[in-house]
């Protein structure tokens, strides 16, 4: 069988372990040929004291023009970090071109912002046209802040620490899936915490009503990353309006590049036909071991996540088990 392949949409940025630096490994050793577009390329990411950075916009239309002319096709396409609102028509075009001709899933992973900020970069007029793309993607990848933007939702500062304080009062144990269940948009059910529905409901109603204007745009998966309770990393998943809410613990302080790994994964199963939530959890487990082992290694938070000696695991079938 001919190996699958991922048009790969993102900045290489060249220190760091992020963007296609990472991404390119990954969807390789998942069997996935990566053929890389590069959106721009950093000497090192931006949260260095000083970069080099030199954009690619002005070169993207004759990229992909010259893939079109040559009938060139692919099975996904993974969008990542575009930095200039001029490259948002020719990756419409792209995208449009790509999905009605042959099909390709579109994987799209709306970069704009964390912890309730957006970027220095990042404008209204940038929200407003990645809006327009982000309804091309048949799976979106925001953080918890991106979706707030994406769909005009405030970010939920006062909900999250309500549900960090079910957390610690209802904790059990650590094991896995702590919230679980929304059958449509009228309640939640929560499984494995003893008395903390009224404390996280209102947060779990807020990601499916989230989740809900993004699949009215035409998406069909969701996963809302990033949503820190306590000590632990949830992603809100999403398949038609059916969500679940699943946590794993942190595998220490967030650091760069942590994004661009979870989206590989996740755009490399899907070509394959694995099932979303199984996916979702496979990298959400790869991104706290490869966490857990830089910060055992003494890697600093600003050079990212050390994956090279854990992307064996990613050619395990049983993995995670």
């Amino acid at each position: 069988m001919k190996p699958f392949k991922m048009a790969m949409i993102n900045d290489l940025t060249g220190f760091g372990h992020c963007s296609l630096a990472v991404a390119i490994p990954i969807i390789s050793v998942m069997g996935v040929q990566a053929c890389p577009v590069p959106t721009g390329i950093f000497s090192n990411h931006m949260a260095f004291p000083e970069w080099h950075y030199t954009d690619f916009t002005h070169e993207m239309s004759s990229y992909l023009s010259v893939w079109e002319r040559l009938s060139l096709s692919f099975d996904g396409i993974s969008c990542g970090f575009l930095g200039n609102e001029a490259l948002i028509p020719t990756l419409s075009g792209f995208f449009r071109q790509q999905k009605e001709t042959y099909g390709t899933c579109i994987l799209l992973d709306p970069v704009m912002g964390d912890h309730g900020r957006a970027y220095s970069s990042v404008t209204p007029s940038y929200q407003k046209a990645l809006t327009g793309l982000c309804s091309l993607a048949d799976i979106l990848t925001p953080n918890l802040t991106e979706a707030c933007f994406l769909t005009g939702t405030a970010y939920p500062e006062e909900l999250l620490t309500d549900a960090s304080g079910a957390l610690l009062s209802g904790q059990s144990d650590a094991s896995g899936t702590l919230f679980s269940g929304l059958s449509g948009a009228s309640g939640a059910l929560f499984s494995g915490l003893s008395g903390a529905s009224d404390r996280s409901e209102p947060l779990l109603l807020l990601l499916s009503g989230m989740a809900a204007k993004l699949h009215a745009m035409g998406i069909g998966k969701v996963v809302i990353t990033g949503i820190k309770i306590g000590n632990f990393f949830g992603n809100y998943v999403s398949v038609s309006g059916s969500g679940e809410l699943l946590f794993s613990p942190a595998g220490g302080p967030s650091r760069p590049g942590t994004g661009d790994i979870f989206a590989a994964i996740l755009s490399a199963d899907a070509v394959k036909g694995v099932p979303f939530t199984d996916s979702v959890k496979k990298a959400a487990e790869f991104v706290r071991i490869c966490t857990e082992g830089s910060a055992a290694l003494n890697i600093p938070i600003v050079e990212g996540v050390c994956l090279e000696q854990y992307l064996s695991l990613l050619q395990d079938k049983s993995f995670p088990s």
